[in-house]
Parts: C-alpha cells; sequence; structure tokens
C-alpha cells in the first residue's frame, strides 16, 4: 500500500496541479481557459504510446536482460524524436483546435503551453520510471513535486501581472531549465543499446492502449464536442475531476504489478487488497472533488451524474483487470492477447461513431467488461490468482 501511494504521489503533481492549473486559470482569466484541459486531453494518449516504447519498456527489459544501457539509450533518443513532434504539433496548433470543434483565436496560446507541458511531463515520466526501478521513489517523489510547484506558481502569478504570451514563454523557458537539470542529474550514457523491439513486446498491451485511447477521446470527443456547449462543459468538468485520480490509479496498480512480476514478487491477494483500498480512497476523493467544484461550473446535472457514474464502475473493475493483463504480459506475452486487445480498442473505437453524446463512455464500460471477461478466462488456471489458496 506504502509503494502505490508513493507512486500515485508523482501523479498526484504531474495530473492534479495541472488540473488544478486549468481550473485557477480559468477563474482569474475567463472561463473558457479551463477548456483547454479537455481541449488537449486527447494528446495525453499519444505521449503515453510514446512513454510505453522509451520509459516503460526499456525498464522491464534492463531488468529482464540485467543492462541498465537500455535505459539510457531509449531515454536519449525518446527526448529528441518526441521533441521534434511537438515542435511539429505546436507548429500545427491551429489545424488541432479546429479539428475538435473549437476556436483558435481563444484557445490557441495556452493549447501550445498545454502541448509543452505535456512534453515535459513525458520527460520527467522517462525518469520517473528509471528510479521506480531502482526503488528510488523518493528522489522521483521530490523532483516531480519540484517540477510541477514551481510551474503551477509561476504560471499563475504571470498571468495575472503580465500579457498571455510573456506569461508563458518566460514560464516554459523556466520550466526547460528545470527539466534540463533533472536530465543532467540523472542520465548517465554509456554505450547505445536499444533493443526497441524488446521493449515494445515488453509493454505491447500499454501501447496498444494508449493507440486506442487516442482514436476514442479523438473521434469521441469530436463526436461530443459537436452536440452542443452543455456536453462540453460537462465533459470538462467530469474529466478535470477525475483524470488525476484515475492516472494515479493505472500508473501505481501496473508499475507496482509489472515490479513484482520482474522481480518474483507477486502476491495476488495483497495486491488486490491494496488496490481495492486505494480505489475507495480515490473515488472518494472524486464525489468530494465534484461537490466542491459544482457550485462553480454548473454543468448539467443529469449529464453528470451519467458520466461520474461510467467512471466509478470502470475503476472498481480495474484492480480485477490490470493485476491479470499485467501478469499476461509479462509471464504469458503471446500474440494471442495483444491481437484480443487490440480487437477490444477496435470495437471501443467503434463505439466513438455512435450519434450519441455519450459514446466515448459506452465504449469505455464496453472496453472493462471485455477486457475483464478475456483476463479472467485465460487466468483461470493461473495459481496465482487462485483466491482460495494463499499466494
Amino acid at each position: 500500500m506504502k509503494r502505490l501511494f508513493q507512486i500515485s504521489l508523482d501523479i498526484l503533481m504531474t495530473s492534479a496541479l495541472p488540473v488544478l492549473l486549468w481550473i485557477v486559470l480559468g477563474m482569474i482569466l475567463r472561463p473558457e481557459i479551463a477548456n483547454v484541459f479537455a481541449l488537449t486531453y486527447p494528446l495525453q494518449f499519444v505521449y503515453m504510446i510514446f512513454a510505453n516504447v522509451f520509459a516503460v519498456g526499456p525498464n522491464v527489459t534492463a531488468r529482464k536482460k540485467k543492462n541498465n544501457n537500455v535505459v539510457f539509450s531509449n531515454m536519449m533518443l525518446g527526448c529528441l524524436l518526441v521533441g521534434v513532434f511537438t515542435w511539429f504539433l505546436t507548429l500545427n496548433v491551429d489545424g488541432y483546435i479546429s479539428l475538435m470543434n473549437m476556436e483558435p483565436e481563444i484557445y490557441r496560446n495556452y493549447c501550445i503551453y498545454s502541448i509543452v507541458l505535456i512534453f515535459f511531463s513525458f520527460v520527467l515520466q522517462i525518469i520517473s520510471q528509471k528510479l521506480y526501478f531502482e526503488g528510488k521513489n523518493k528522489q522521483s517523489n521530490i523532483m516531480n513535486t519540484i517540477y510541477h510547484i514551481s510551474n503551477f506558481l509561476l504560471i499563475i502569478i504571470l498571468s495575472m501581472y503580465v500579457s498571455e504570451k510573456i506569461a508563458i514563454w518566460a514560464t516554459l523557458i523556466i520550466d526547460a531549465i528545470i527539466v534540463g537539470g533533472f536530465i543532467i542529474k540523472y542520465f548517465r550514457y554509456r554505450k547505445f543499446e536499444l533493443l526497441l523491439w524488446d521493449n515494445i513486446r515488453n509493454t505491447s498491451f500499454g501501447i496498444l492502449d494508449s493507440i486506442g485511447m487516442v482514436l476514442i477521446y479523438g473521434v469521441g470527443f469530436w463526436n461530443s464536442f459537436s452536440y452542443g456547449q452543455k456536453y462540453i462543459d460537462a465533459i470538462n468538468f467530469e474529466e478535470l475531476t477525475t483524470d488525476t485520480q484515475w492516472d494515479m490509479l493505472e500508473e501505481a496498480i501496473d508499475t507496482t504489478a509489472k515490479i513484482d512480476l520482474t522481480s518474483k514478487t507477486f502476491n495476488y491477494r495483497k495486491s488486490l487488497k491494496n488496490a481495492y483500498k486505494f480505489v475507495f480512497i480515490l473515488i472518494g476523493t472524486i464525489l468530494i472533488v465534484d461537490a466542491m467544484l459544482y457550485w462553480y461550473y454548473r454543468p448539467e446535472l443529469w449529464i453528470l451524474s451519467i458520466l461520474v457514474g461510467v467512471q466509478i464502475i470502470d475503476m472498481l473493475l480495474r484492480p480485477l483487470i490490470g493485476l491479470r493483463w499485467n501478469y499476461l504480459q509479462i509471464k504469458d506475452n503471446s500474440m494471442k492477447h495483444n491481437v484480443v486487445f487490440l480487437g477490444i480498442r477496435f470495437v471501443t473505437v467503434l463505439a466513438s461513431f455512435l450519434p450519441t453524446a455519450f459514446c466515448t463512455y459506452i465504449g469505455q464500460l464496453l472496453t472493462a467488461g471485455l477486457e475483464y471477461i478475456y483476463a479472467k478466462i485465460k487466468c483461470r488456471n493461473v495459481k496465482e490468482f487462485k483466491l482460495g489458496k494463499r499466494n
């Protein structure tokens, strides 16, 4: 349980403070600025693809092959390639905003800011994954706390006294200096050994999941936003109040399971118990935050109730799903599992085209149900998952 909280503390910094940042910016500038969070939300999953390839996968590969050169080589290549991708995305930001059925003139500056922040978070995640697998969770906590608090204070304070562009660029320059300092501190280049295919195989579920989420939320939000402002407001509110909890839950469970499985210390009974304690705490925070912020945003209550209800159902299933899929990834990494996983994501992507503003959330429930059924069947004879016997 302690390790779940240590890992999730980094996510609290990387997810909760950005959420709070958009809430505060919307209050001190203009309310529509808060919608930048939902506008760039699909892009987070694009960067999660990169994180799986260049951060999570290399650490699993390094643990299996006892070769830390893999980690450092992927850190270097990942920062370079993803940096170029980010630069290209910011140059074409107006096209992206228009694609999402929103107005470039209103959102351009802070959309660029949000994209660059996602890139910096990617770089920190590369470093954090390295530290997790080395058992240096506290160092990762300190690093993320320093960066995210400084970014939060800078953009909020500067936005109150100077123009948007000056506030954004001054903050990003200082952020870049801080991130660069952490790269220098933790990067130790030895020998270039990429082992890219091994990295992909060791985190293929995460990669496929992120690809699916890009399509699901990209298409789904484009579809949902076309139904009018009340759906945009309700979806943005729901994402603001549940995104942090989702990031904390998935990262903590997945990272802990991968570490235990690769070090042969996995205990399903204990992992499941700790995961559900964590889930109930996170659900409680969702309900509290919803009650606190509802008075300001005033989204349609019936729409919000449906959206939050879907999130809670999915969260309650997630420990049962996550532990089993991580086991299949590490212990039985067959192509069959990847094909099934991709098929489930394809079904969910199709749901994003349904003629309803709730298309994304219908797809989310389909994903959870199908993932649970498949993982339950495939792990039914695995002794580690038999709760009737102590592992």
